[in-house]
């Protein structure tokens, strides 16, 4: 039992030196909020003791009830991290049952979770924001998530927040001595990688989920994004315009992106398990700013669409004057805007065309690992699967992997790429 504020925080805990979380590890987490907090024993509730029978009942160390000393009092269903500076046995952590709408973050490195709704003719899109620091480079940065549901774009946020902390992380983790379980995906020979990462590949993806194979999935989608726009960009070729979606769209996306920009839905061919589409964003009101793009990439194809307008809406946010630093456009210098707006307008018109009855007809691939790794088994390069979880992350939270795939294919970065732009302007559409 916990002394906060003026009243209690009533909590199970394990021993710590067998497993996590532990008592300390909430302690860490309610100093780090400036709470001032002082162990108490049990002895010292004297209100609301027939609440610990059900806590022992539950038999779970992220349930906790804050009591009041009027006897009032709050059940908290909290998520709680392995705090950094806690020595308790991190590999013995154990994971609340479920994560539900009611969870809360407040003993975790995320210090702001935020959800806005944007109305639209389908229904509402909610945008959230999850910011913390990442728990060994200790930088402090915000990710977001876009769904139809609120709870999930929540979930998609805090599952953005911690693929960039293990990007970020990884290289101290190696640094230090610490070893990386790599799988290869089509034989699942496991190696581990220690010190150094192999030599950079030329594709990379990263995926979450609420276990391996889901979140090597989740993987190779993002895999199979980049690789197909890189393709796309060092043939010079480009996507196929989806014609027909002007009305659709209007359906699709908040009316503010409407009246700032026009929306032109782009189709990429590909030999991969996967339908990769694009958004492109052209200003309707500053000649000077560039053309926005947004990708995404699923099995089923109407799901990557509904992924590509939930990404435009992430990257054309509207800006929180008192929270957030104002989004400014890039822009491409004085004296070219309107050149260059022609032209970007030309290319888009002289891509190939194809109709959008015909694209939400395409039927869906399998969404199993058993294909990809079919696809990946017919003469194709090897792709490793890294679990680069953590013990400030841990997989019983959500699995985290990162793939690599070092073709043989000779793509290179082409610095001025025949109606796509340079590569370097899309590397944030990718993230």
């Amino acid at each position: 039992m916990l002394k906060v504020r003026e009243g209690f925080l009533l909590g199970l805990a394990p021993d710590s030196q067998k497993g996590s979380p532990c008592a300390e590890c909430v302690e860490f987490w309610l100093q780090d909020r400036k709470v001032a907090v002082e162990k108490m024993p049990l002895s010292n509730l004297t209100v609301r003791r027939e609440l610990i029978p059900e806590l022992l009942l539950e038999n779970q160390s992220h349930i906790f009830y804050e009591i009041d000393l009027d006897g009032t009092y709050t059940r908290l269903e909290a998520l709680v991290y392995p705090h950094p500076r806690c020595t308790c046995e991190k590999t013995n952590y154990v994971a609340p049952s479920e994560i539900t709408k009611r969870t809360n973050f407040a003993f975790s490195p995320l210090t702001h979770i935020k959800v806005a709704r944007f109305g639209t003719p389908d229904g509402n899109l909610w945008l959230a924001s999850a910011t913390g620091e990442a728990p060994l480079s200790g930088e402090t940065f915000t990710s977001y998530g876009v769904d139809r549901d609120k709870e999930v774009s929540r979930s998609k946020a805090v599952d953005e927040w911690m693929k960039r902390c293990v990007v970020l992380d990884l290289p101290r983790r190696l640094a230090r001595g610490e070893s990386v379980p790599a799988e290869v995906l089509q034989t699942g020979n496991v190696e581990l990688i220690t010190r150094f990462l192999p030599k950079q590949s030329q594709f990379e993806g990263m995926g979450v989920g609420a276990n391996k194979e889901e979140a090597t999935l989740d993987a190779l989608f993002s895999l199979a994004k980049v690789r197909t726009l890189k393709k796309y960009s060092s043939m010079m070729k480009n996507p196929m315009l989806v014609v027909g979606a002007n009305n659709w769209m209007r359906t699709k996306v908040p009316f503010y992106l409407l009246q700032q920009y026009d929306l032109h839905l782009l189709f990429y061919p590909n030999s991969t398990q996967a339908w990769v589409v694009g958004l492109a964003a052209f200003s309707r009101q500053r000649l000077e700013e560039k053309p926005v793009f947004a990708f995404g990439a699923e099995a089923d194809i109407n799901k990557a669409i509904d992924q590509v307008f939930c990404k435009i809406v992430e990257m054309l946010r509207p800006s929180e004057p008192e929270t957030e630093i104002p989004r400014i456009p890039n822009e491409h210098p004085k004296g070219h805007g309107s050149k260059l707006h022609m032209w970007w307008t030309h290319w888009i018109y002289r891509c190939p065309k194809i109709s959008l009855k015909d694209v939400l007809h395409l039927e869906a691939y399998p969404r199993s690992l058993e294909h990809w790794r079919n696809y990946f088994r017919d003469g194709q390069d090897l792709v490793s699967v890294l679990s680069v979880n953590n013990h400030y992350l841990p997989s019983q939270i959500r699995t985290l992997v990162k793939l690599k795939l070092s073709s043989t294919d000779l793509i290179q970065s082409v610095p001025n790429i025949n109606g796509i732009g340079t590569w370097n302007d899309f590397r944030d559409a990718l993230a």
